[in-house]
């Protein structure tokens, strides 16, 4: 080859090549490389990991699972696993039918509050309201674990629905009668009242 094509200091090293052969480093550079290397990993020792800390950490991946699959469970939309082993209520099909069953439950409350506030319901009339609510609230909870199993879950929770209407409707009867019985003892006290007037 043409010398000439040559990079000039690519001649010059050529040229001085045994020169830069003669000068090696010396054995104390090499010494405090060698210290500075990682240790060769054939020559260290296996390292053991305990089988306490894999059972550990075993232990550890389980109850993460759980929880995650728990969770996952208790926010599922699909109510035949999140619901399968007890009875359903209305408020378990959707938020709708949860709303229809908060409005009945306060109407309810209130109405039993006002029944129970009133002195004029006698033993008697309050033990045959208790005895009809029992009644109904052993039918609503078969319905509801009938809803469960069901394959017309339209009419099954109509009769729930229909269910909370006749309890209303009892309460209100009842309620009925106090203030028609509130108002005949309201009219006879003003009649008694003005018969002493106008004996005075």
């Amino acid at each position: 080859m043409n010398d000439f094509n040559k990079d000039p200091l690519e001649l010059f090293v050529q040229q001085h090549r045994d020169e830069f052969d003669l000068k090696e480093p010396s054995s104390k550079l090499w010494e405090q490389i060698a210290d500075n290397l990682p240790p060769d990993k054939e020559k260290s020792a296996p390292r053991m990991v305990s089988l306490q800390l894999v059972l550990r950490i075993a232990a550890m991946v389980i109850v993460v699972l759980g929880a995650a699959l728990l969770l996952f469970f208790q926010a599922s939309d699909n109510s035949e696993i999140r619901l399968k082993g007890r009875s359903i209520a209305l408020h378990d099909i959707s938020p709708e039918l949860a709303e229809v069953e908060q409005h009945y439950i306060a109407l309810i409350a209130a109405k039993l509050v006002t029944l129970k506030s009133s002195n004029i319901l006698n033993g008697a009339d309050y033990q045959s309201l208790i005895h009809e609510m029992e009644a109904l609230d052993k039918d609503y909870e078969e319905l509801k674990k009938e809803l469960r199993n069901s394959l017309d879950k339209e009419k099954v929770i109509e009769a729930m629905i229909q269910n909370y209407r006749l309890r209303l409707k009892i309460l209100e009867k009842m309620l009925q009668q106090i203030q028609k019985e509130s108002e005949s003892d309201l009219k006879s006290e003003k009649e008694d009242n003005h018969e002493d007037n106008i004996f005075l």
